[in-house]
């Protein structure tokens, strides 16, 4: 998962590519555990990045009631603070 030369810049660009890329997986595969290192990249970067709590959130409701309900939670606060 090498990130193209232009995305280093920044973290917001470093957050778009990851984020773009683990919506490609969700978006195009079959299985979408396989975004959650684009999504974990994402979080390690900008902790409550909210849209990527709710898609972590997605990822784990069937399997991990727990960890949705964690990212869950994130994704509203940081939605919360920005208003």
């Amino acid at each position: 998962m090498e990130i193209p030369e232009r995305f280093l810049a920044n973290d917001s660009l470093r957050v778009a590519y990851h984020y773009t890329e683990g919506i490609k997986v969700v978006t195009l595969e079959d299985d979408i555990s396989q975004a959650l290192p684009y999504f974990e990249k994402v979080l390690a970067i900008d902790s409550l990045h909210a849209p990527t709590n709710y898609q972590v959130g997605e990822i784990f409701y069937r399997k991990d009631k727990q960890k949705a309900l964690y990212h869950s939670e994130i994704a509203y606060k940081a939605t919360a603070n920005t208003s």
